[in-house]
């Protein structure tokens, strides 16, 4: 009778792939009708140009994690958990963080005219006290860290003291828009609508931002489905009309069911602009349908952040409080997350940081300037006589005083910190379709009281940190108007500014840096360090699986001031880590100061075993060591590698003639097919010692509880992993657990595991689908799986398991057959609820039909 047993390696993901729930909804929308109502409120994207999403990244872990780990590799069995086989090693490198190399151990020095000039430059700046701190060992205060921070501060103080030389003022035109129109396509001229404040297309604006509403009719599903076509029509529409793209791009194009943002900046400008993001909050129909709310986008152009607001808000009279929550929760959900990889973005007041990515959640109000456009829908508070009289009258500034948005904002209730300019137009709400009259019921009376729907404000950052970064930043506007082009029941409004704000001259600010940078070279190149290494050559010894070789040099500074050491990690092999000084990833080496460089080889099942054992049994690499100022020091290393059958694929483990340990290079598998071994070899000697074996309690292995629930000493399963690699029998007489932690470790380290990823399997398996799922397996996958099973089993009757240990046992086997490292965490924790819980489950369901005899075991082998 055959038996089978796994055993699985860690799977340890190092990325994570986050889908926001709105795209999430339009996957899942294809699976369920419930979801589709999730996308169809949410509305579509489409965009053009520079949008971009917020990736976010997974850190690496820190220096003394790694170092930890590296430590405390060896843990005896009674530091882990009751059922961890503790004795597995971490792999220890981890992602390396790829510093950058010094901008200034890179610079040449300038010729002696311009270093005479930039010395006498930055000498007049009343340098002379700090840069003889730079000059000796004493002024560097005895360590590279030191120096470099003081040197970086010096060059930033510099550049504070010059900045009105590299600060130039500048002003930019804006314009502001908005219309509801009313569910109509495109058709009328809009020239006068853009232009008319700036003398029609001979003079206009460096920045466009427009928002329109109701691109599409809100009545049945129009109401919360996003008809892009719609929007596509109004977008290209108003291309035509600012010639795009010969005088201006299109940035921004985002729609939400009716609601539409587009800005355009001058072609000129585009060279100066990044950081393009776009999101949306829909308030409407659920308080998420899109046929209400607002779409959002930010930009950065000059260094200036700006977010701008298309919105459309609840409607009628009475409804002023949910009108106020509406641009409550707007400014609340729609956010924009800034990757913690942006250094473009600085100096803004940030919401909030997620604490797993460090990225950075940024609020349409944090930034230095915000325009809000739309149809607000706010109403005016009086009779509709009164109403009429104040605009024949055209006491717009009176009737303005009864405008809800008005009374709100002297309220603090709505839009706090934001202007607006006066209302000197007439209202633009409710119109006749194509004449100048407002809209009339069928009675002949006016079927709306006149209201300025339509409005658009603006708010400027002026906190410190805004006066530090630009020095000046105004908005002032130009003009507040309304445009009689027909077409909708609104009539489009305007709003121009002017924008003032400094910017920085890059090319000046880097030539006056790279001064300050030239005469700090020039104090420094006179005493240049010096080192000596010990040796060129490292020998690592036989190295031995998951066993750490070491080899150390020397590395001594014999000149005269500090040098920082750090190894290049880009030339280092995955098996091959390296220490400096008392294990840190770089380190200062002083003067007359002497500090070992320790190169730790450590082959594992993650970082290439199963390759290394198929070729050479060299062991080699040449890595560099960075000296700061130096250059590059080349090390070359070399060792033995012990080939073991830990960490191979199933195939080579069946096809392979010989044993492991004196495998020839790169041996093929053409005289033996997979196909034509049952179970590998490796496997059988586990399991012959498992069904025939005895403990060092005297007790037989298979009656031994401890075969798979105890973790075994590192040294016992190294001296059965021995056996295993030279293919000779197993002593008669071994440690149960040991016996059961090589099984496990063999199997959990295959390069694939024995049930594939992709295998699916049901929540509740029945004995008649896991006959299926192992019908389903690779021959030689099939046979080891019923043959670990078959182990078990026999373990189980031995050990007259209940049926509560028969459920451990099926844990302790599920992880390494599937390839995951969850036999080592808890049980009852998170496991159980994720997708892993479906493989003890599995198990279980094999095991228990082995033992009641309801699958026909004898019959899956091939």
């Amino acid at each position: 009778m055959l038996f089978l047993y796994f055993g699985g390696g860690s799977c340890h993901r190092k990325g994570r792939a986050l889908v926001g729930w709105r795209q999430a909804g339009r996957v899942l929308g294809r699976a369920g009708a419930l979801c589709s109502v999730r996308s169809l409120l949410m509305g579509d994207d489409w965009a053009a140009g520079y949008h971009s999403t917020a990736g976010r990244p997974v850190d690496s872990p820190t220096v003394d994690e790694r170092h930890n780990s590296l430590r405390n590799q060896r843990r005896l069995p009674s530091e882990a958990g009751p059922n961890a086989h503790s004795w597995y090693y971490d792999e220890f490198r981890g992602d390396r963080d790829r510093a950058l190399d010094d901008s200034y151990s890179q610079r040449k020095l300038a010729d002696n005219a311009d270093d005479d000039q930039a010395r006498e430059r930055l000498g007049n700046g009343g340098s002379d006290d700090m840069l003889s701190s730079f000059n000796g060992v004493d002024g560097i205060g005895g360590a590279a860290q030191q120096r470099r921070t003081r040197r970086r501060d010096w060059v930033e103080n510099e550049l504070q003291k010059r900045k009105q030389e590299f600060m130039v003022k500048k002003r930019l035109k804006v314009f502001g828009g908005t219309w509801n129109v009313n569910g109509r396509k495109p058709s009328t001229d809009v020239s006068e609508w853009l232009f008319s404040a700036a003398g029609r297309k001979s003079n206009v604006f460096d920045v466009y931002m427009i928002g329109i509403q109701e691109t599409q009719a809100l009545s049945g599903m129009n109401a919360v489905a996003t008809d892009a076509e719609k929007g596509r029509m109004w977008k290209e529409h108003l291309e035509r009309a600012l010639s795009c793209p010969t005088q201006h791009v299109c940035i921004v194009a985002r729609q939400m069911v009716g609601i539409l943002l587009l800005v355009f900046v001058k072609s000129e400008h585009e060279a100066h602009l990044q950081d393009v993001m776009m999101t949306d909050a829909g308030t409407g129909f659920l308080n998420m349908g899109g046929n209400k709310g607002g779409v959002a986008a930010r930009f950065t152009l000059y260094d200036m952040n700006i977010s701008c607001v298309s919105c459309h808000l609840a409607a009628h009279e009475k409804n002023v409080d949910r009108r106020n929550q509406d641009v409550a929760e707007v400014i609340r959900r729609a956010v924009f997350t800034i990757p913690a990889s942006s250094h473009r973005i600085d100096g803004e007041s940030v919401n909030s940081i997620d604490p797993n990515t460090g990225a950075r959640i940024m609020s349409i109000i944090e930034h230095d300037v915000v325009f809000w456009l739309g149809d607000l829908n706010y109403r005016i508070s009086i009779p509709l006589d009164e109403v009429l009289d104040f605009i024949e009258k055209k006491e717009f500034d009176q009737l303005a005083k009864y405008d809800q948005l008005n009374i709100a904002r002297r309220g603090g209730r709505v839009l706090q910190g934001f202007q607006e300019g006066p209302l000197q137009f007439a209202p633009t709400f409710k119109y006749d379709l194509f004449s100048p009259e407002y809209m009339l019921d069928e009675e002949g009376g006016l079927k709306r009281t006149p209201a300025w729907c339509d409005r658009i404000l603006w708010r400027v950052r002026s906190d410190e940190d805004a006066i530090r970064k630009f020095g000046i930043l105004n908005v002032d506007l130009i003009s507040y108007n309304r445009a009689d082009v027909y077409g909708s029941d609104h009539r489009p409004v305007s709003a121009t500014f002017h924008l003032y704000f400094t910017a920085e001259n890059r090319t000046k600010k880097n030539e006056i840096a790279n001064e300050a940078h030239r005469l700090l070279d020039l104090q420094e190149s006179s005493t240049r360090p010096i080192v000596r290494l010990s040796t060129h050559d490292v020998m690592l010894g036989n190295v031995e699986y998951q066993e750490p070789s070491r080899g150390k040099i020397m590395v001594e500074n014999i000149g005269h001031v500090p040098v920082r050491l750090r190894p290049l990690w880009d030339d280092f092999p995955r098996w091959l880590d390296c220490e400096c000084g008392d294990g840190r990833d770089e380190v200062d080496v002083l003067p007359g100061e002497e500090v070992p460089v320790t190169f730790v080889a450590l082959v594992t099942s993650k970082n290439g075993v199963g390759e290394l054992s198929k070729g050479s049994s060299d062991l080699s690499a040449t890595v560099r060591l960075r000296l700061e100022g130096l250059g590059d020091q080349f090390v070359s290393l070399l060792g033995t590698f012990v080939k073991t059958c830990f960490g191979a694929t199933l195939s080579d483990l069946a096809c392979s003639v010989h044993p492991f340990r004196t495998r020839r290079k790169m041996e093929l598998c053409s005289e033996r097919s997979p196909s034509s071994i049952s179970v590998p070899s490796e496997i059988l000697l586990l399991g012959e010692a498992i069904l025939n074996g005895s403990s060092t309690s005297g007790q037989a292995v298979l009656e031994e509880s401890s075969l798979f629930f105890s973790a075994a000493s590192f040294d016992a399963v190294r001296d059965i992993r021995e056996y295993m690699d030279r293919r000779e029998p197993l002593p008669k007489e071994n440690e149960a657990s040991a016996v059961g932690s090589a099984l496990l470790e063999l199997l959990r380290s295959l390069q694939r595991p024995i049930l594939p990823r992709g295998v699916l399997i049901p929540e509740k398996p029945t004995s008649q689908t896991a006959l299926e799922i192992v019908r389903s397996l690779a021959p030689l996958h099939r046979n080891v799986l019923v043959y670990v099973v078959g182990l078990a089993c026999r373990h189980a009757e031995a050990c007259q398991m209940t049926n509560a240990d028969v459920e451990r046992l099926a844990w302790e086997l599920s992880f390494p057959l599937c390839g995951s490292e969850g036999a080592a965490r808890d049980r009852l924790g998170s496991d159980r609820s994720g997708m892993e819980a479906k493989h003890p489950a599995l198990i279980h369901v094999l095991l228990q039909a082995y033992r009641e005899a309801h699958v026909p075991f004898s019959a899956l082998f091939i």
